[in-house]
């Protein structure tokens, strides 16, 4: 526009000296001649700005993805040290496949949109109560802000709480609300969790609460760490149809343990279930294709017992992303993975493969605890 201008500007000069209009005095072609100079030199000058802001701003922001991802990674590959009088590991509040007990986890962000819708299909589908819960994080920086910020935050919090709460009831779902402060976010939710003897706990993949805290770098992957029950991460726009659930065996008690809530989730929606055997292609030399298949067969008939509909995939390649390309080939709209894999430590935050494909699934995926 600025431009524009200063090109306007110039036009009478133009048609004087082609003779179109009256000649203009020298005066008068000076200051428009020095005019559209100034004005080219402050669209010059604006433009650099623009574009300056643009990409310091592009640069915050990529700065600060790559520090979250960074978070998100040392997390999940490193190992839960907290104190052991905190959350007693040896508590089994869930036994393994219950979902009558459910906890959505709802921060007001369109990333738990789908954890609250999925949580409310899921009460209806198993008869269950459901409770519903956010967090307010209180420390001293908090509450610097004051009083009445604080006021503020907890009356919308209380609003969207509610606002879920009759959503559920206008669909035949018992639920209450639930809004805890504290330090640490995922303290509050494992702790709700073991007061009411949660069965599965229903959260997003990430988001922000309050002071736009991020849920999935730290809070989600220390919930799925610490809570003794069953989680079932829900991305966004995700959800649970009943078309086919998958799950990956590997012969391990976690293993086994996922495939026994995959059986016990098909039942309630009805649904096939997908067994998948992953085997390394660096492996396949030393015979791990035949223990595959013994795996394989071993839960397959398990699951067919218990009357469920299954088929089975034996492939080869890296685990996480083999479970994703065929999670995505056969439409599957739920997977079921372990907390820890192989790895046998019982304060493991995540496993390697688990992570990877609770980070870059498409579809809801649950973690199955033993």
């Amino acid at each position: 526009i600025l431009v524009l201008f200063s090109r306007g500007l110039k036009v009478p000069v133009y048609l004087s000296d082609m003779g179109e209009i009256e000649p203009l005095s020298e005066g008068t072609i000076t200051i428009l001649n020095y005019s559209s100079f100034a004005m080219l030199v402050i669209a010059l000058g604006t433009g650099a700005v623009i574009i300056l802001y643009a990409l310091i701003k592009g640069y915050m922001k990529n700065t600060r993805e790559l520090a979250l991802a960074a978070e998100e990674q040392a997390i999940f590959q490193a190992t839960a040290k907290e104190e052991e009088d905190f959350f007693p590991s040896s508590k089994q509040l869930s036994p393994t496949g219950r979902f009558e007990r459910i906890l959505v986890v709802s921060d007001q962000s369109k990333s738990s949109a789908g954890a609250e819708r999925e949580a409310i299909k899921l009460a209806q589908r198993t008869d269950g109560t459901l409770s519903a819960m956010s967090v307010m994080v209180t420390n001293p920086e908090h509450e610097s802000f004051g009083g009445q910020f604080l006021e503020k935050e907890k009356n919308d919090v209380l609003t969207h709480l509610e606002t879920l709460k009759t959503a559920a009831t206008d669909a035949g779902v018992d639920c209450e609300i639930t809004i805890r402060n504290g330090v640490e976010i995922y303290h509050e939710i494992v702790n709700e969790a073991e007061k009411n003897h949660t069965d599965i706990i229903v959260m997003g993949r990430r988001g922000y609460t309050g002071m736009k805290r991020l849920m999935m770098g730290s809070n989600t992957a220390k919930v799925i760490g610490h809570a003794q029950c069953n989680i079932l991460v829900v991305p966004k726009s995700a959800k649970i149809g009943g078309k086919r659930i998958l799950v990956a065996v590997d012969g391990s008690r976690y293993g086994d343990i996922a495939a026994d809530a995959a059986a016990k989730m098909a039942r309630h929606l009805y649904a096939p279930v997908l067994l998948v055997s992953v085997v390394r292609a660096s492996d396949l030399k030393e015979g791990a294709h035949g223990d595959a298949v013994e795996v394989i067969k071993r839960v397959e008939h398990f699951m067919t017992q218990a009357g469920v509909t299954v088929e089975v995939e034996l492939v080869s390649g890296r685990p996480a992303e083999a479970i994703l390309e065929i999670a995505k080939k056969k439409e599957v709209d739920l997977i079921v993975v372990d907390s820890h894999g192989r790895t046998g430590l019982d304060r493991v935050l995540m496993g390697s493969v688990s992570d990877r494909v609770i980070g870059y699934a498409e579809c809801p995926i649950l973690v199955a605890k033993g």
